[in-house]
C-alpha cells in the first residue's frame, strides 16, 4: 500500500507524472547532449577555420616578405641603373664637349689652312707669272742670239771616224 492517503489512483497518476518527467528528462538529456554535439562540432569547425586564417596569415606573411625582399632588390636595381645612367650621360657630355672643343680647334686650323693656301695661291700664281716672264724673256734673248749669231759654214761629208772630230770642231764657236 501506499503511504500516502488517497489510494491506488493517486499513486497512478504519481507514477504518470514520474514517468512524463522521466520522459521530459530523457529528451532534455538528448536535447543537451545534441547541442553538446553542435556545439562540439561548431568549435572544431571554428577552430579548423582559426588554423586555415593563422596558415594563410603565415602564407600571407612570408609572400609580403618575399614582396618586400623583391621590392629592395627592384630599387636596388633602379638605384644601380640610375646611377649607371648618370655616369653614362656625364660621359657622354664630356665627350661631347670634348668633341665640340676639337671642332672649334679644327675650324681653326681650317680657316688658317684656307689662309695659308690663298697665300700659296697668290706665291704660285706670281712664280707663274714670273716663269712666263722668264720664258718668255728666254725666248726673246734665244731669238735674239740666233738673229746675232752669223750662220756656221756647211760642214763636208767625212767619214765616220772623221764625223767624230767633225762635231768636236762644230761645237767650237768659229773665229
Amino acid at each position: 500500500m501506499s503511504r500516502r492517503h488517497g489510494g491506488p489512483a493517486l499513486d497512478r497518476q504519481q507514477q504518470a507524472l514520474q514517468d512524463g518527467f522521466a520522459a521530459e528528462l530523457a529528451k532534455a538529456r538528448e536535447a543537451v547532449e545534441a547541442a553538446n554535439e553542435r556545439a562540439a562540432g561548431a568549435e572544431r569547425r571554428a577552430l579548423k577555420e582559426i588554423e586555415q586564417e593563422r596558415q594563410a596569415r603565415a602564407r600571407a606573411d612570408m609572400a609580403s616578405e618575399a614582396l618586400r625582399e623583391k621590392l629592395g632588390e627592384a630599387e636596388v636595381r633602379e638605384r644601380q641603373q640610375a646611377l649607371a645612367h648618370a655616369e653614362a650621360t656625364t660621359r657622354l657630355q664630356i665627350e661631347l664637349n670634348a668633341a665640340r672643343a676639337a671642332l672649334q680647334d679644327a675650324q681653326k686650323a681650317h680657316g688658317g689652312l684656307e689662309r695659308q693656301v690663298a697665300e700659296l695661291r697668290g706665291l704660285l700664281a706670281e712664280s707663274q707669272q714670273a716663269a712666263a716672264r722668264s720664258q718668255a724673256e728666254a725666248q726673246t734673248l734665244q731669238g735674239l742670239v740666233e738673229r746675232l749669231t752669223p750662220p756656221l759654214a756647211p760642214e763636208p761629208a767625212a767619214a765616220p771616224a772623221a764625223g767624230r772630230s767633225a762635231r768636236k770642231k762644230a761645237s767650237k764657236p768659229a773665229p
